[in-house]
């Protein structure tokens, strides 16, 4: 008779819930930090008992494990999320976008050096801000306006703080102001023959220029010179420091040495009789002492007991 064969073939129909994707609180924009929450149709486990979820990428700010059908994370910067979903035969890819406004706020410019008294002016580069404020206000040209002129008086960090869309931006300008150190005495005053440092407190890393009225000075790049002047004069210098310049001068006057000639009424006493001793210093204006007896006039008048030697000392007043 016929032979009859019969064999099956088993076939399994997978399938895939509602995988749309919703966010809880729908908006156009989030602000940088805030939290949202990507919701998908609930369903059984038991009716998809081997469906896996995996969202991607996750670039450090997801809030929820990457196999969770819902999503909680922290908004960091304009993004498309995507949750890959796999039935065993059956799979599906669905996306979600959001814009995000970054807190950072864009400057034309974040570090700039001034020199004392320059100008710059910096802007924002988005004309969306609203309610700006920069801090402090010391040598702006204004505080609620997107484009101050910043002048140099000292290095100092501004911030700038405003809304965009209802969320908060900040940013920054940090202002380097070199000063080169010049503190120079106004007037130097020595004896002919003497000598004197122009610039005793030289900054370390300042450079310096000096020229004079003296014309045996020259020039000199040397920080402290020291000088030996004949003549008086005007000592000029430049001082420079990172690309920034002060200008400064030191008045330097020479001294003649002074001298002092000394006239005595009689050179020969008997004991008991009275001297009168004189003493003429120049350049006038000059100070005495006279010694033994420290008297400060220029002339006394003595009566010596035996033979003694009397010594005056001018010094001129500087």
């Amino acid at each position: 008779g016929p032979c009859t064969v019969v064999d099956s073939v088993f076939i399994r129909v997978d399938s895939l819930p509602d995988l749309s994707i919703s966010k809880f609180i729908d908006r156009p924009f989030y602000c940088e930090g805030e939290i949202i929450t990507f919701l998908s149709p609930s369903y059984l486990n038991k009716d998809y008992p081997d469906i896996q979820h995996l969202w991607s990428p996750n670039n450090g700010v997801f809030l929820s494990a990457d196999s969770n059908l819902n999503m909680v994370l922290t908004a960091k910067e304009t993004f498309t999320y995507t949750r890959q979903t796999i039935n065993n035969a059956c799979a599906e890819n669905q996306s979600v976008s959001i814009e995000v406004i970054p807190v950072g706020m864009s400057l034309s410019a974040t570090d700039i050096t001034l020199c004392p008294g320059d100008t710059m002016q910096v802007f924002i580069l988005n004309d969306s801000i609203d309610n700006i404020m920069w801090m402090p206000p010391n040598g702006l040209s204004c505080t609620t306006c997107p484009d101050p002129i910043i002048t140099g008086t000292s290095s100092v960090f501004y911030s700038i703080t405003g809304e965009e869309k209802g969320c908060n931006k900040q940013g920054g300008v940090n202002v380097n102001v070199p000063v080169p150190v010049l503190d120079l005495p106004s007037e130097l005053i020595v004896c002919l023959g003497e000598s004197t440092n122009l610039n005793p407190n030289a900054g370390g890393n300042t450079s310096y220029f000096w020229t004079s009225t003296d014309p045996t000075f020259g020039t000199s790049n040397d920080a402290n010179p020291s000088i030996t002047p004949l003549i008086n004069g005007t000592y000029y210098v430049t001082a420079t420091f990172q690309g920034c310049e002060r200008t400064g001068e030191v008045n330097v006057a020479v001294i003649t040495e002074p001298t002092v000639t000394l006239d005595v009424s009689d050179n020969e006493i008997c004991p008991e009789d009275l001297v009168t001793l004189t003493a003429t210093g120049t350049p006038v204006g000059g100070t005495y002492l006279w010694s033994p007896g420290g008297e400060t006039t220029p002339s006394i008048t003595v009566s010596p007991p035996v033979s003694l030697q009397y010594t005056v000392t001018y010094t001129t007043v500087l």
